[in-house]
């Protein structure tokens, strides 16, 4: 009997030891928030106006996943927005010479990169793009519109009109 006794408590203690080791040896995972998360953050950042903060995750968001066309977007806006269109100027063009865009991604890149020439003052930039959008897609009503408007600011009149001639016809 005291041999049963003594083999049971070697068994218990070995059962034992090897509980506290498995549970000491198990380190607990840190919880990497994925890209998608990252974004969503800097969404909602971006609706509560807080713009420096939505830009420190939407370039977190792109360093976790170099895909994630949208947030390059949100950043060269945020950076237009700021007064910095030099460096939002820089984004959206290399934007222009990704390859898998959607049409839709390449036409946001577009309408991205005009709006940033404008912002710069380098109109003649913008309606190369402008043209370019027009010459994709001869529906896309924002950039005829923008057309018109950079002839209007530059007082080139019988350009603004002749813009504003090619503007597709819409019922009201």
């Amino acid at each position: 009997m005291d041999a049963t006794v003594g083999l049971l408590f070697v068994i218990l203690s070995a059962g034992f030891a090897l509980v506290v080791i498995l549970l000491f040896r198990r380190k607990p995972k840190k919880v990497e928030e994925s890209a998608d998360a990252i974004y969503a953050e800097g969404l909602n950042l971006l609706l509560a106006n807080d713009k420096d903060e939505a830009h420190k995750k939407f370039r977190e968001a792109v360093s976790k996943d170099s895909h994630n066309v949208d947030a390059y977007l949100k950043i060269g806006d945020i950076l237009r927005e700021q007064g910095r269109a030099e460096l939002a100027i820089n984004v959206h063009k290399y934007l222009t010479v990704r390859t898998g865009l959607t049409a839709k991604q390449r036409q946001a890149v577009l309408h991205g990169l005009a709006r940033d020439y404008q912002a710069a003052h380098e109109h003649e930039n913008a309606l190369r793009v402008l043209e370019k959008v027009i010459s994709m897609d001869r529906n896309a009503l924002w950039a005829q519109e923008m057309k018109v408007e950079i002839h209007e600011n530059q007082e080139e009149w019988a350009m603004a009109f002749r813009a504003y001639k090619e503007l597709p016809q819409r019922n009201g």
